[in-house]
């Protein structure tokens, strides 16, 4: 489920931001709209998991949730040597 939901997000960004940006702003605003494109798909992409699964977790698929949004956005921190 998590490999659909990434695909899905990272689609819906690169559609969002994919525009030809001339100045540094317009980059910018950009780069905010896909993340906000971002966050409302996982969001959406979430309550649709909870509300068709019967007998869901919801503790431990809230918590990878969290954990799989963590991890995917400290890995722009990382920097290859």
């Amino acid at each position: 489920m998590h490999r659909y939901r990434e695909f899905v997000v990272g689609l819906a960004c690169r559609l969002a931001a994919r525009s030809k940006s001339k100045s540094a702003g317009e980059a910018l605003y950009a780069a905010l709209r896909a993340e906000a494109v971002k966050v409302a798909l996982m969001l959406l992409l979430l309550w649709i998991a909870l509300a068709t699964y019967r007998d869901v977790v919801a503790i431990g698929l809230i918590g990878s949730f969290i954990a799989t949004v963590l991890i995917f956005t400290t890995a722009v921190w990382v920097r290859e040597k």
